[in-house]
């Protein structure tokens, strides 16, 4: 039995993607460029719709995590709540499959401090354009990946810019191709990783740099073009590992949401509001300074905490939380406010990032007018 009938591919193409013009014939029969283009813009729309986000995790209790079933990746995506690479690309499977395309899933080892392989997932079109020719797809990496990308080269692809990220692929073997990102001091542009992949931890805090010394090219994952998977069920063991062990996942312990309206970046991650510019430059935005933002620039309904109070640390949750309700009002502010929590009690980044807050904030109010400090009591 199918993951999605044809039916319910069509309706969430057309109702949920809100694309409209789908093609009458068979995807599989169109001329190339076509069916190029109707890929595209499905895989594009899922990048504004679908957030990639790690709330739905982190608001469950530790001890109570556990992979997603098909029936929860279904309705998530149906309600536009996106989630990790697990349910993003397995849903995706589906939906092309359901379309009438031929896909298999395939494992990926992004290499992290966890040391966990087999904890990505990524799926292959075939015969494509060519019968003897695979193309990636990874709808689920946390970078705006719009792309069918062919893997019919010798050594490596083209080099592709999406959004702030450059990306190639290169094939070290028959069963194995690394997905390779470029690094932040190589692009010209000098943008920086929203997911921080290729930077170090600064010692105290969870704001990230990279060291004096990067390649031009850093690892993103690796994969086995050779390994297909029709169904989800000989993928569990991995995945179960994944979800359930919070020493096996940097989502467990890193609350963000990210989409891709319009192809440019949006999203929270962690204690930064970060956004892309015209330039494909990201710009981070502290949750301190959302704190701290005059009432009067705000545009939105929600309420901000007083300047004056903004070391209190219940009004930075306030703020993570009024920022979750504007840009991803699909969550519910307790969920929001579940997943910072759990945060709180498997990491003291939280603890050290709100301590700084506090700092900001004091430092911001010393340097007041007295007339300031007056309308900030207001």
């Amino acid at each position: 039995m199918s993951l999605l009938t044809k039916e319910e591919a069509l309706y969430f193409i057309e109702n949920v993607l809100q694309v409209k013009d789908i093609p009458k014939s068979t995807i599989k029969d169109l001329p190339t460029e076509e069916k190029f283009n109707f890929l595209h813009t499905i895989l594009s729309r899922f990048l504004e719709t679908e957030p990639f986000q790690s709330i739905t995790l982190m608001a469950v209790d530790l001890d109570k995590r556990r992979r997603p079933t098909w029936q929860e990746i279904k309705t998530a995506m149906f309600a536009c709540r996106g989630g990790l690479c697990y349910s993003q690309n397995a849903f995706m499977f589906a939906l092309l499959t359901a379309i009438g395309l031929d896909v298999s899933m395939t494992r990926a080892t992004w290499p992290c401090a966890e040391n966990q392989p087999n904890n990505h997932l990524c799926f292959l079109l075939h015969g494509l354009a060519f019968p003897d020719v695979d193309h990636l797809v990874d709808i689920g990496a946390g970078y705006s990946l719009p792309r069918v990308i062919s893997l019919g080269f010798e050594k490596e692809s083209p080099e592709f810019t999406d959004s702030f990220q450059t990306y190639k692929i290169a094939k070290e073997s028959e069963s194995k191709c690394v997905f390779n990102l470029k690094n932040k001091r190589s692009r010209s542009n000098n943008t920086e990783p929203a997911d921080d992949q290729d930077v170090e931890i600064k010692e105290g805090s969870s704001f990230r740099i990279l060291s004096d010394e990067v390649d031009e090219w850093s690892v993103c994952y690796y994969f086995n073009p050779l390994e297909r998977y029709q169904d989800l069920e000989p993928l569990y063991p991995d995945f179960d590992n994944v979800f359930t062990d919070p020493t096996k996942l940097l989502f467990h312990r890193s609350p963000r949401c990210m989409h891709w309206p319009g192809g440019e970046f949006l999203g929270i991650v962690e204690l930064e509001f970060i956004t892309e510019d015209e330039e494909h430059t990201l710009i981070k935005k502290h949750v301190s300074q959302m704190v701290r933002s005059d009432d009067k620039a705000n545009d939105t309904d929600i309420e901000r905490a007083p300047l004056g109070e903004c070391n209190n640390k219940r009004n930075v949750m306030d703020a993570l939380v009024a920022m979750y309700a504007t840009y991803f009002p699909q969550f519910l502010s307790g969920e929001v406010r579940a997943a910072i929590e759990n945060w709180k009690a498997i990491t003291n980044d939280i603890g050290r990032e709100l301590n700084k807050v506090e700092h900001l904030c004091q430092e911001h109010l010393s340097n007041l007018s007295c007339e300031d400090k007056h309308q900030a009591s207001l």
